[in-house]
């Protein structure tokens, strides 16, 4: 079978290899994408798209604060592949996609993090079929690596006397800087430091 894209149309298996490049994205995901979006140019956005795998949040807002982010109902089947790739993307951490996910999970909520990421798979996948293009990070912006003042963690102590409780666990761990306090951070390997979690 034959899969319509915008620069034409391109055999199964080619698209089911070109989707299975993007990060998380197996075989049976693919196959349900394939089965349910059949292309994307009956949409008239990636917007479009990712409202009908009940990924675009339909906020309620009043008096400028947002009092509600259900999301609308969807295509259940993909929504929920599409959620179970982001899970174990968040659990792994080990690219750039789910290191981002995981980011977001140790701020705030894991399933916050898990529809964020979904989404951005949605969006990577409405592209990818939609250009005949397999998946290339250089076409999404990452979280990047945070720049800090590369200073002893020691002085982190003297600067704010309740960090002094965070620097052993720290230097026990390889952790002799700040940068590579950020670096730890920036992977998601920070809070799973003992004796330095998510609050510090």
């Amino acid at each position: 079978m034959e899969w319509d894209t915008e620069n034409g149309k391109v055999d199964g298996l080619r698209m089911i290899e070109i989707l299975t490049s993007a990060p998380g994205i197996g075989k049976q995901t693919a196959t349900a994408w394939l089965a349910y979006i059949i292309t994307p140019l009956r949409f008239p956005t990636v917007n479009s798209c990712v409202a009908y795998c009940g990924l675009d949040p339909s906020n309620k807002v009043s008096a400028g604060k947002v009092t509600s982010g259900k999301k609308r109902k969807g295509q259940k089947q993909v929504h929920s592949l599409l959620c179970q790739c982001a899970h174990t993307l968040i659990n792994n951490h080990t690219e750039p996609f789910g290191r981002w996910g995981y980011q977001l999970k140790c701020q705030g909520s894991e399933k916050k993090a898990r529809s964020a990421l979904a989404r951005r798979l949605c969006c990577a996948l409405y592209y990818m079929h939609l250009r005949n293009e397999p998946f290339n990070y250089d076409m999404y912006e990452i979280a990047k690596e945070p720049e800090v003042i590369d200073i002893p963690v020691e002085v982190l102590g003297k600067l704010e006397p309740a960090f002094k409780r965070y620097i052993k666990p720290m230097i026990n761990n390889g952790i002799r800087t700040t940068k590579e306090m950020a670096h730890y951070f920036y992977i998601g390997e920070l809070n799973n430091i003992k004796g330095f979690g998510s609050k510090a």
